[in-house]
């Protein structure tokens, strides 16, 4: 089995296997590989269509992932923990947890998260002082 390649760059490229001649190019993220046409400037028309398309958003059968930053995940997270069974933790423990975790990342999306930032994210917890108030006996102790 033969195979040929030929890349347009930028827009993708188009290859054979054997007789019949393939597309290759990203949109929206998302690799697409498909069977093209019976020759090799027919599928190079193809690929010239399809990517225009892309850049115009006429690819109907693609949608855009939806994006979920971390405040929201961290509502959903207290919605589920306040609704559920009573855990080990009291509520106000965790929405204290919970709020300094949205201080730190906010409205990052959950996919831009790395063992990097939430070690940063330690790093900067233990870093922080944290003053405790102690309440005193009847003597002022």
């Amino acid at each position: 089995m033969t195979e040929q390649f030929i890349s347009v760059p930028g827009v993708g490229r188009i290859y054979r296997r054997g007789k019949v001649w393939y597309l290759d190019y990203w949109a929206n993220g998302v690799r697409i590989r498909e069977k093209s046409g019976g020759n090799k400037e027919s599928a190079l028309r193809e690929l010239g269509t399809k990517t225009s398309d892309v850049s115009r958003g006429n690819l109907g059968f693609l949608e855009k992932k939806k994006v979920v930053h971390f405040s929201d995940y961290a509502d959903e997270y207290l919605k589920i923990k306040v609704a559920g069974p009573k855990p080990s933790r009291s509520i106000r423990s965790i929405r204290g947890y919970v709020s300094h975790l949205k201080d730190f990342f906010g409205e990052l999306p959950l996919s831009r998260i790395t063992i990097d930032l939430v070690e940063k994210y330690a790093a900067k917890r233990i870093n922080d002082k944290v003053t405790i108030k102690r309440k005193r006996g009847p003597k002022g102790d």
